[in-house]
């Protein structure tokens, strides 16, 4: 599932909420999903 659990935790402590991983439609790949995150309420 979810390898990058570490940033993500980070990020939750500065105020951001993990929404999900995906493919960014581009060239070159990094070989690594994408986050998205928005700023919590």
């Amino acid at each position: 599932m979810i390898e990058n659990k570490a940033s993500i935790r980070i990020m939750q402590k500065i105020g951001l909420k993990f929404v999900e991983e995906f493919w960014g439609d581009y060239e070159p790949h990094s070989g690594n999903p994408d986050i998205l995150y928005t700023l919590k309420p």
